[in-house]
């Protein structure tokens, strides 16, 4: 079995053609994200990315510290919160937006083990805009077996 595959990861290169993704970045790139101000053993700190949230009505977000309220659907999040939905047989009711300025802009090492989470749930991951590397470590391997898969936009 291969690392990947013990991961449950599936990578779907160019779920979007070009065009399409284009414009849902032109999108993205017009939306207003907020700093954010999380906290982590005590310590409170900036990370170098912005965030946005969209969901079902009255949702909120917590983690590290801060809570992330969601903005209405915007039509084009609606429409690929249910192709995702199609693709994966689950129902979604949020989406935390990432916005990286540069390369040095990432996340941590994390677990996303919040508990308003679903431990059974999937969480997709889309990108749009440059290529950024995704690295995935087991629970119970974790100095051995990582596993890096490039996001990327064509």
């Amino acid at each position: 079995m291969s690392l990947q595959s013990d991961l449950n990861i599936e990578n779907i290169p160019n779920f979007y053609n070009t065009d399409y993704s284009q414009r849902v970045l032109t999108e993205l790139f017009s939306y207003k994200y907020q700093d954010l101000k999380l906290r982590f053993h005590d310590k409170e700190f900036i990370p170098r990315r912005q965030v946005l949230a969209f969901g079902d009505l009255g949702l909120t977000y917590t983690f590290s510290g801060t809570n992330v309220p969601t903005n209405r659907w915007s039509t084009t999040l609606l429409n690929i919160k249910k192709e995702v939905e199609a693709r994966t047989g689950e129902e979604y009711n949020y989406v935390l937006l990432n916005y990286y300025s540069n390369g040095l802009s990432k996340i941590s090492s994390h677990k996303d083990n919040e508990t308003s989470l679903d431990p059974a749930s999937t969480i997709p991951t889309l990108s749009f805009g440059a290529t950024r590397t995704m690295q995935f470590t087991r629970k119970d391997f974790p100095s051995k077996c990582n596993f890096s898969m490039d996001l990327f936009f064509s």
